[in-house]
């Protein structure tokens, strides 16, 4: 049989006995999310997977030091530190495909993660072409960072630098060239206005 009840509060209420928790309260939940939809199932409350092992890395006191969910796209960013080495990786939830975008295996390399600046700000951009998808990242210790993700997959270990993975790109060596010429057409001679 299955138990279903309304939690017409929707409190969780840890602070007291669940003897004596007011009608509405819940004392403990795990592996749920809330229903964002329209209906009448808004703000219901949905039983979800746990963890389940995906991958096994082979990495000696390995964590995940931050995680970004595509929903969309069915895939898993996560960012590892361990004794050995530094790695972001990506899990194809679809098709079970598990690859490395970037890997340091100097712990105190390029990537530079520190388990005491967690990657808490982590974002994807989507383009109309998946070869063009970005993921940017910050940690609060490093520049801010930003990667192509299908160029990231070939790069490999350590064949990429700073400039390859931050945000802020170098400038340019030297300032653009033009030749300005004189044409009848008003609409070529506004060069100075488009620089």
């Amino acid at each position: 049989m299955k138990l279903k009840n309304t939690f017409v509060q929707g409190k969780m209420n840890k602070d007291i006995d669940e003897r004596l928790l007011p009608k509405g309260q819940y004392p403990h939940a795990e592996n749920i999310r809330v229903a964002n939809t329209d209906g009448s199932d808004m703000g219901a409350i949905e039983n979800v997977r746990g963890n389940k092992k995906l991958t096994d890395l082979g990495l000696t006191d390995a964590i995940t030091i931050g995680k970004f969910s595509d929903g969309s796209n069915q895939k898993i960013y996560w960012f590892v530190s361990s004794d050995t080495k530094d790695l972001v990786m990506e899990y194809d939830i679809q098709n079970s495909i598990t690859s490395v975008l970037l890997e340091s295996s100097n712990p105190n390399g390029i990537l530079n993660f520190d388990r005491d600046f967690l990657i808490t700000g982590v974002t994807k951009v989507i383009n109309g072409d998946s070869s063009k998808d970005l993921l940017i990242w910050t940690d609060d210790l490093n520049d801010p960072r930003c990667i192509n993700i299908e160029r990231a997959k070939t790069y490999g270990a350590d064949n990429f630098d700073n400039f390859d993975i931050n945000l802020i790109k170098r400038p340019p060596l030297s300032s653009p060239i033009c030749t300005p010429s004189f044409t009848v057409s008003s609409l070529e001679n506004n060069l100075e206005n488009k620089f």
